[in-house]
């Protein structure tokens, strides 16, 4: 058995003693599911900086530090002038990837590629853009 067969026998027996720790690989369909799960481990402090900008005008949000910001500055949508939304997140932390995945509708393979250690890359998703 190679080892990323036993890391997949592993997280499932972890997963059925009840703990939700995020091992990778283990689903019924591709990706990470974060609608209906929570992930352990990935707690750490997060700063979130926004960009909305157009060709005419730019505007950058105060540091959101607390999820509650988070929360309370993604209740609305980008303005109306703004062509592109740039979001930067420093830090891991489960909570903020649920939260933007949630928000932005992001692909399930997104999501687990955010927690899994690996080269740089590109995934094109239909119905996503």
């Amino acid at each position: 058995m190679g080892k990323k067969a036993v890391d997949n026998v592993r997280a499932a027996n972890r997963i059925q003693k009840g703990s939700v720790l995020y091992t990778g690989g283990v689903a019924a369909e591709p990706g990470l599911d974060y609608r209906t799960m929570d992930v352990e481990g990935f707690n750490s402090p997060a700063e979130v900086t926004v960009v909305d900008y157009s060709a005419k005008r730019c505007s950058t949000s105060k540091k959101l530090r607390l999820l509650e910001d988070f929360e309370r500055f993604f209740e609305h949508d980008r303005p109306k002038w703004a062509k592109v939304r740039w979001i930067n997140v420093d830090g891991l932390n489960w909570q903020c990837i649920k939260l933007l995945a949630t928000k932005y509708n992001l692909h399930r393979l997104a999501v687990e590629d955010l927690l899994s250690v690996q080269r740089t890359k590109i995934d094109l998703y239909p119905n996503r853009m």
